[in-house]
């Protein structure tokens, strides 16, 4: 039996459907293509376990809050989000996700970001 790998995707309201899902299923086909499963087990975290609303407006449910993730993260991904100006979109900052990401990341063996847009900082 293969060696489980923890990926934990961060998800946060009006975050970007495809940073999620893309990246997940990238995992998930990793598991379904090599013989006995390459061993991903992904998680989504949040703010708080349960129902997510996305930009796109599709529900996702986080596993697990930010909270309960605990030390243990092989891999941290970290989506984006954009809000729309006058001048183009811009990206999202939640504080909230910062404070999470970077208390975690020292304990995560890599930590990644999805992003399917390209967008401008503040």
């Amino acid at each position: 039996m293969p060696t489980s790998h923890r990926v934990v995707i961060a998800v946060f309201p009006d975050v970007d459907l495809l940073d999620v899902t893309g990246p997940a299923e990238v995992f998930a086909l990793a598991n379904r293509e090599t013989s006995g499963g390459a061993g991903y087990e992904v998680r989504l975290a949040g703010p708080a376990s349960g129902e997510v609303r996305t930009s796109a407006g599709v529900r996702l449910l986080a596993d697990l809050s930010f909270d309960e993730v605990g030390a243990r993260v092989d891999t941290l991904l970290v989506p984006g989000a954009v809000d729309m100006t006058d001048e183009g979109p811009l990206a999202r900052i939640d504080q909230d996700v910062v404070a999470w990401v970077k208390d975690t990341a020292p304990h995560a063996r890599r930590v990644a970001s999805a992003t399917a847009r390209n967008w401008r900082r503040p």
